[in-house]
This record gives C-alpha cells, structure tokens and sequence, in this order.
C-alpha cells in the first residue's frame, strides 16, 4: 500500500489500496492490519462506510511507525468525545469524534455518529465516513490497525 490516499476515489474503496474490508455481520468486532512505507510527509487516514440496512461498528483505531509505539492519530479509540454538531448545524451530542472530519455524503439515512466510544455507521443509499490527517515521515514503514 501507498501512503498516498489523499484523493482515493469512491469506486476504490475495496480495494487494497485502501485496506478495504467487508462487514462480518455476526456482531463481533474483527481487527484488521496493513502496513505501508511513507512517501508523502502529509497523508490522510479514511474510512468510509455503507452497510444497507444495517450498522458496521469502528473502534480502536491506530497508526504506529514500526517499532514505536505512539499512536499518531488523535482519538483513535474514539473516548474523547466529539465536536456536537451535525453538519447541518443542529446539536447532536456526540456527532463526530474529535480529531476526526466527516467526508463522503452528509445527511444519509443512518449517516456516521459517534455511540458508545465508536464510530457507528450505516449509510443507506451512499458512502460516509471519517478522516484524519497524518504527519508521517518519508520512507518509514507504519502498521494501521482499525478494529472493525
């Protein structure tokens, strides 16, 4: 994998370009992995979302350089709370987490929120999702481990 996922396309989600996964719909949570080698000092981390008609869960996120052990990503694990704000202006406590951006398409049915320390989303008829970005050093190799 690249760490260049700045402009990834939608129709390239599932691939292994972006770690694509599918949902296991038995209600456990299944932790995922995949390294890359830094080529950008400025990257973005994204996971977008669609699970017609139900939820995926994403929890415990992290971007650790190999043999570190500092995580990179600001709340990765999602218990810090978010901002409060739907991106329609309307209070909704929690909305999205903090340190993280929404991207893909707001305003979905069953559109991303923040529910009981993880991102919950569902996204009927499109993609949601979150970002974050990354200040990475060139040519060091990290390992993402979301939980899923």
């Amino acid at each position: 994998m690249s760490a260049s996922l700045s402009n990834i396309e939608l129709g390239a989600i599932n691939t292994a370009l972006t770690g694509g996964v599918t949902p296991i719909q038995n209600g456990t949570y299944q932790t995922y992995s995949y390294t890359f080698v830094a080529t950008s000092a400025n990257e973005y981390l994204s996971f977008l979302f669609r699970n017609d008609p139900a939820f995926s869960y994403l929890d415990t996120v992290s971007v650790v350089a190999q043999g570190q052990s500092t995580n990179l990503l600001t709340n990765g694990g999602f218990a810090l709370g978010g901002d409060g704000y739907a991106p329609d202006g309307h209070t909704v406590e929690p909305y999205i987490p903090i340190g993280w951006t929404a991207i893909g398409v707001q305003g979905l049915d069953c559109g991303g929120q923040l529910y009981s320390s993880a991102w919950m989303d569902g996204a009927v008829g499109g993609y949601d999702g979150i970002q974050q970005e990354m200040v990475l050093r060139l040519r060091t190799t990290y390992t993402n481990r979301p939980k899923h």
